[in-house]
């Protein structure tokens, strides 16, 4: 290993992750540090690209991002070690990371692996893994970021992604759930949630593909930046398999206990559901197409559900939703086509 400073290195140079020290013999300590000075280092020299070779590197605890215009190619390579993760600052901004698994052996449900607060950034052919499996969120993308891509994201293990903030696409990818949560969570607690587009994606095992709420809304002692609510959501081309909804749309809510929360008058609006599939032939867990509960005085409206494809069987009783939007259940296998459609 050579010094390198910003000095020497040129803009838009490719230099590799083991000249910083990172290597599969290395501690889980000495990669995480050598990947975040390695990132730093680029983002001062005005952007460049970091080549990780493949292998599987020793990671503990928490690498912060920070910097604009840097690619991570990381070939195939995965960062493995207990509580494992990655954070992109708020002032990270156009950092892309492609080929690289995020894997954690804490076997604790309070961990997650990416937790994104920078804006126009881009993950692709990423996977997420807690192993153990645990419960809880595997990563989040936090309501202040805007412009997010995830490209053939994928995930197992635990749960899935809290999703704030706005312009954020979901394209491809796959996940599977250990912990029985939601795959895609769409929240609004401080800042409003807008303009998300899920497309392509499969998720197996979840509570429900997406989910809307239930924090979106106001709540006492927490002033928010702009309206709660969650608007201009397309979900097209997606399935779910042996999920319990497809969709599961929620706004507002009251819990006790040590995570005690109420959400009030939340607003859901202009949410699309086109073309997908909700898949469960033996009935491990399918109830209900699409379950609105909107509470605490929530509202949630212009809902469209355009050729949703059911095709499960219901061993459990159908949830009981408002008449006024679309509830199918069924104890043998059926499909809901076209002609099933609801506009709100």
């Amino acid at each position: 290993m050579f010094p390198l400073t910003s000095r020497t290195l040129a803009q838009g140079t490719v230099v590799s992750f083991a000249i910083f020290g990172g290597s599969p013999g290395s501690s889980g300590l000495t990669n995480r540090t050598a990947f975040a000075a390695a990132v730093a280092l680029l983002s001062r020299r005005g952007g460049g690209t970091l080549r990780v070779e493949p292998g599987i590197y020793p990671f503990s605890g928490e690498a912060l991002l920070s910097g604009r215009n840097v690619t991570v190619v990381a070939n195939g390579a995965r960062f493995e070690g207990p509580s494992c993760r990655l954070t992109l600052s708020a002032q990270s901004s156009a950092i892309s990371i492609v080929g690289l698994s995020l894997i954690d052996t804490s076997g604790d449900k309070e961990t997650y692996l990416l937790n994104v607060l920078g804006s126009a950034c881009r993950f692709q052919d990423v996977h997420l893994e807690k192993r153990p499996a645990a419960g809880g969120y595997i990563a989040y993308c936090r309501e202040n970021t805007i412009d997010n891509l995830f490209e053939n994201l994928s995930f197992a293990g635990s749960n899935g992604v809290f999703l704030g903030g706005r312009d954020h696409r979901i394209i491809g990818g796959w996940a599977r759930s250990a912990g029985g949560d939601d795959c895609w969570v769409l929240k609004s607690t401080i800042y409003p949630c807008s303009n998300i587009r899920i497309s392509g994606f499969r998720a197996q095992g979840f509570a429900a593909l997406v989910s809307i709420g239930s924090e979106v809304g106001r709540r006492a002692g927490v002033t928010p930046l702009g309206p709660t609510l969650v608007r201009d959501v397309l979900v097209e081309n997606c399935q779910a398999s042996e999920c319990s909804y497809f969709a599961y749309i929620k706004p507002g809510g009251v819990g006790a206990g040590r995570a005690a929360y109420d959400w009030q008058d939340g607003v859901v609006e202009d949410v699309t559901i086109r073309n997908c599939q909700c898949d469960d032939a033996n009935g491990t867990r399918f109830r209900d197409g699409v379950y609105v509960s909107p509470g605490r005085g929530a509202t949630v409206r212009r809902l469209v559900i355009d050729n949703l494809q059911i095709r499960a069987r219901a061993n459990s009783p159908p949830c009981r939703l408002l008449p006024e939007f679309i509830c199918t259940s069924s104890r043998s296998p059926r499909t809901m086509g076209a002609a099933r459609s609801s506009r709100m």
